[in-house]
């Protein structure tokens, strides 16, 4: 069965399930494996949208990134926390934002790509570090050689 067809079938499921509001929770399918991301406020809605997408037929696997957040939680989710942290990095300037990928994951945001200076990459981190949510940073930039050599000479 065709993956669009089960994600339709597994988001028609999910928006069954009494108890769970199925626009809270996604559903993404490649070659019959399911992930579901979003937030729910209980265990037991998380379980209950897990439980939906095993029940549709051609669904092989269920992976769960379905966050649990309490009503009126102030905390945001990995979805405002990447697009604060792009907003970020463009307003600060002076690391060049469109080589840098943001990748948050329960808080945590790995800053992939290159940049050309070491400055750059340091100026980066420090403009993400900081922002509501961010339990920490991974800084996966790499600093790419100019072809330029520097010698030492000793006199």
């Amino acid at each position: 069965m065709q993956d669009n067809v089960l994600n339709v079938a597994v988001e028609r499921e999910l928006g069954k399930e009494a108890g769970l509001d199925g626009s809270k929770v996604r559903a993404t399918t490649s070659e019959g494996v399911v992930t579901l991301s979003g937030r729910v406020s209980t265990l037991r809605a998380r379980r209950a949208a897990e439980q939906a997408a095993q029940r549709v037929r051609g669904i092989r696997a269920v992976t769960s990134e379905v966050e649990i957040r309490e009503p009126g939680s102030s905390e945001p989710t990995d979805d405002e926390i990447a697009h604060i942290a792009i907003a970020a990095l463009t307003s600060e300037g002076l690391a060049p934002a469109e080589r840098v990928s943001v990748i948050v994951n329960h808080g945590w945001i790995y800053l992939e790509g290159a940049v050309d200076l070491r400055y750059q990459k340091v100026a980066a981190e420090a403009a993400v570090r900081g922002l509501p949510g961010v339990r920490g940073v991974s800084n996966l930039l790499t600093v790419r050689a100019h072809g330029m050599t520097c010698a030492l000479r000793r006199t």
